[in-house]
């Protein structure tokens, strides 16, 4: 679920939505940057799987995640 508000199963294919999520980084973190890095999972059902990705072409995305930016640790 997003936040608890809506169901894999309500998005329609190509939806756009948001989903914050705080993640703590541990104090003692190497510097650097970290590609930060989304899944979907089906929560219904209580199957737990990962929900599969594909590209805009319709080929599958490695590991069905997606990269959505970079954080970086100083």
């Amino acid at each position: 679920a997003l936040s608890g508000q809506r169901l894999l199963e309500e998005l329609a294919p190509g939806a756009t939505f948001r989903d914050r999520v705080t993640v703590p980084i541990a104090a003692d973190a190497e510097p650097g940057a970290y590609a930060v890095r989304v899944g979907l999972w089906r929560a219904h059902g209580g199957s737990g799987e990962r929900d599969r990705v594909s590209n805009a072409g319709g080929l599958p995305v490695d590991d069905d995640r997606v990269e959505v930016g970079t954080v970086v640790v100083r």
